[in-house]
């Protein structure tokens, strides 16, 4: 595609040069007198003839065109230039190295960006998103200009290779899919669905590619709310791998998962009795209009990438779109600030027991980022995955009206949801139960954990892990506005 647009525009910028050329031949003119008042065209200057002809008249009009499109071009290409220079004079310009499709977008979407080029990498510029469309290409440009990015933090983007699976690397990862999922649970969290002290829910997930997969193992991690829950997640779509992982899985508490063989189709009536209803393919108006005439209050969700809303168009409340690119691509969200750095300090803190100094820990830069580089992408994710559902964690606080006294009374219920956040990560990275020889705790190379038990099955001192996490947390994000904090 790209070919054939160069190949357009190389033609259009010729093509009035050889019909000139062709239109003074025509009218009684030499070859290379033709020629050169043909390339006069560009510059607005037309050598009068006897017999103007097609070739010619054509060839007038279009050659000064082409030139004042270029006269344009330069120009733009010049200001942006120089703006680009002001922005990465101030130190907050983020190069951005993209599809040509995506550069207007990402110069919109992200303040300070500056569109880089695949030909020359820009030295010394503090932050880089690496985000092509194919992660082989992502990875093969960064370590062919490794150099170059040596003193920049490098944000890139991974859809296809599973960061969890990388060794150690300076390198911040984003997937596209996973943005959409952790957003989807917090702005859609099931906190209305808290009714004494409960939370009975079916949800159905219609579409199970790669957002369907994100949709689910997000939710199974994040939506732990209360000790006595039931949460129905319904799956429509096939994935040998997914369902594998999913029947050595357990969820610790009265959740679980349901796959369907057969179509949506012929569930189409039961779909009735489901409060949510998440489609996760876009461009699903069929299915998004059959679940339109159902009789019952289901929520239904739908994945859109664009900016037109179909509940805009549509009459009632029943649909909610989510997953909008110019809301996922934010610089918030590739760079996960205040996610990625509660991940790293709760490392930093790991490191450094059970220091009672968090102020510190929390501005020794210098170590934390260190100390992050050393681990594998598993062991990040699980940090993050941590602070992760710490949000969700003071979200349901805050909604429930709870304070202090809660904290310290529901030590027990808290700590178990930790462990049953903490095994759901496992689990749904491949690892499973067993007893190992030696007292061992673990063997990553085999993906195996003596701890993947209910947390009634734990030892004290194991149970007291979980609490001493969420103590962590609390210290480090701060809860001035719940006045939470364990004293």
């Amino acid at each position: 595609m790209k070919n054939i647009k160069k190949c357009f525009k190389a033609l259009v910028i010729i093509l009035p040069f050889f019909l000139g050329s062709a239109g003074y031949l025509l009218a009684g003119e030499e070859i290379s007198q033709s020629m050169y008042n043909a390339l006069q065209l560009y510059l607005f200057e037309y050598s009068e003839v006897d017999h103007i002809n097609i070739f010619l008249e054509i060839s007038r009009w279009v050659a000064p065109l082409v030139s004042i499109s270029g006269i344009f071009l330069i120009l733009k290409t010049t200001a942006q230039s120089i703006k680009d220079w002001l922005c990465s004079l101030g130190g907050k310009s983020i190069v951005v190295y993209c599809e040509d499709r995506d550069q207007q977008f990402m110069r919109r979407n992200i303040k300070n960006c500056i569109i880089g080029k695949k030909e020359k990498v820009r030295d010394g510029m503090k932050n880089n998103i690496i985000m092509y469309d194919n992660d082989l290409d992502n990875l093969n440009f960064y370590y062919a200009n490794k150099k170059q990015f040596e003193n920049s933090r490098v944000y890139m983007h991974l859809q296809q290779i599973d960061s969890f699976l990388l060794k150690k690397s300076t390198i911040n990862f984003f997937n596209e899919t996973e943005l959409v999922a952790r957003e989807y649970w917090k702005k859609f969290n099931l906190l209305k669905y808290i009714q004494n002290n409960e939370v009975n829910i079916k949800i159905a997930v219609i579409g199970f590619e790669q957002l369907g997969q994100k949709i689910l193992s997000f939710g199974l991690m994040n939506n732990i709310y209360t000790p006595n829950q039931r949460i129905e997640y319904h799956i429509w779509g096939k994935n040998a791998v997914y369902e594998s992982m999913l029947s050595n899985m357990n969820l610790m508490n009265g959740d679980s998962v349901i796959f369907h063989e057969e179509d949506w189709e012929n569930n189409y009536k039961e779909l009735e009795n489901f409060q949510r209803i998440i489609v996760t393919k876009e461009n699903s108006m069929e299915l998004l209009q059959a679940l339109l005439y159902l009789s019952g209050e289901s929520e239904i969700h739908y994945y859109n990438k664009g900016e037109v809303k179909l509940e805009e168009l549509f009459g009632g409340e029943k649909l909610c779109s989510f997953g909008a690119t110019h809301k996922i691509l934010t610089k918030r969200n590739i760079m996960s600030e205040e996610l990625y750095r509660l991940g790293m300090e709760l490392n930093l803190s790991y490191q450094h027991d059970y220091a009672e100094n968090y102020e510190e820990i929390k501005h020794n830069e210098k170590e934390m980022r260190a100390l992050w580089e050393e681990l594998d992408g598993f062991t990040k994710g699980s940090n993050i995955a941590a602070a992760d559902y710490h949000e969700i964690r003071l979200l349901t606080y805050q909604y429930l009206g709870k304070g202090e006294a809660d904290l310290v009374k529901e030590k027990e219920w808290l700590s178990e949801a930790e462990h049953i956040r903490w095994s759901r990560y496992h689990f749904l990275n491949h690892w499973q139960y067993a007893e190992l020889e030696g007292g061992k705790n673990k063997d990553a190379k085999k993906r195996l954990h003596k701890d993947l038990i209910p947390y009634n099955q734990l030892s004290k001192e194991e149970q007291s892990k979980d609490w001493d996490t969420i103590q962590r947390l609390i210290k480090l994000k701060g809860l001035d506005e719940t006045n939470l904090i364990n004293k």
